[in-house]
């Protein structure tokens, strides 16, 4: 079986190595100016394991490619786009891909509301399947952290399972592949439903926490913060059912500031890693995309009349506060 994992960085190295894992022959397709140090392979930690506290796993087993048109000598089962929403969106470069890879299962694990209309405008849904990243990598280490030697840090949460959905028989083989991988998946009926009401909690935290500076204390304590963190994710869920005709989950419905408190209290007894500084690091990085979804969330209430003002001004400061910073 051949993977074609389009990008090779956090979430394209954890995926890749599971794929490989699994059976499949992997592939990285990374712009020429990488090519030479992805070539070299990954140090890889994975938190699940007991083997990290030797030392890096390494994971070289694969080739990379630098065009579309070295792309397309091989027959691929599964191409896996591995990118942030607003890389999906820039220049022509998935029309170019998808004309190349045949009949090839299109694997989406890009996060946006609307990311998934995005991908089908260009390839059959009988041919794409869509993906929830529900593991944490980052390249490590992070500020304070200490490990033998740099590489990707990745977590899977106790219990986790990937989720896909889409054709029956692609998405099976997807599933199957990276379970016997090693990273326990599984098929559900509409990724897109479920991330378009999970996603607003974590992404309603995160620009909390960004607005008052990575701290999870800080953001317990600042109770308006969280009370607007709160209302923004009540209109993400009010604007979710709008567009899919569909009630709220209960178990979301009935989240509440108090018990939001409660998890960032417990986060740092759960997770084997800084939360805060993965928090801060990575979605600085991806900061541009937080910005995108927010637009979106608002744009599809203001077409719909809908309420907004808490994602409106969560907008509004979160811009001003990035304004600053980058004055400064």
């Amino acid at each position: 079986m051949n993977v074609l994992l389009i990008g090779a960085g956090a979430v394209g190295q954890a995926y890749g190595r599971h794929f490989h894992l699994g059976g499949a022959k992997v592939t990285f397709y990374v712009r020429p100016h990488y090519a030479e140090e992805t070539r070299k392979g990954f140090a890889m930690y994975p938190l699940n394991t007991r083997k990290v506290a030797k030392g890096p796993v390494r994971f070289d087993d694969f080739n990379v490619v630098t065009s579309f048109s070295d792309a397309a000598n091989t027959q691929w089962d599964f191409v896996v786009l591995c990118m942030s929403s607003t890389a999906l969106r820039k220049g022509t470069w998935l029309d170019e891909l998808v004309a190349v890879i045949g009949d090839a299962t299109l694997v989406s694990l890009c996060p946006g509301l609307q990311d998934n209309e995005f991908v089908l405008a260009r390839v059959s849904k009988e041919r794409a399947v869509f993906g929830l990243i529900g593991l944490t990598s980052y390249p490590g280490p992070l500020e304070g952290e200490s490990l033998p030697s740099p590489g990707m840090v990745y977590w899977i949460p106790p219990l986790a399972k990937m989720a896909f959905s889409g054709p029956d028989v692609r998405t099976k083989e997807v599933v199957k592949v990276l379970t016997a991988g090693g990273l326990a998946s599984k098929q559900v009926e509409d990724t897109a439903a479920s991330a378009a009401f999970a996603g607003p909690i974590l992404q309603m935290v995160i620009i909390g926490l960004e607005l008052v500076g990575w701290s999870f204390v800080s953001l317990r304590k600042n109770k308006p913060m969280m009370k607007k963190s709160y209302a923004a994710m009540r209109e993400s869920f009010s604007i979710a059912e709008k567009r899919l005709g569909t009630k709220t989950p209960l178990a979301l419905r009935l989240i509440r500031p108090w018990n939001l408190r409660l998890v960032l209290r417990l986060i740092p007894y759960i997770v084997p890693f800084d939360m805060e500084r993965f928090f801060e690091k990575h979605f600085t990085k991806v900061g541009d995309q937080t910005e995108d979804n927010l637009e979106t969330l608002t744009s599809l209430a203001k077409s719909e009349n809908m309420s907004h003002e808490a994602l409106l001004s969560l907008h509004e400061q979160l811009g001003a506060l990035r304004a600053h910073a980058n004055a400064v």
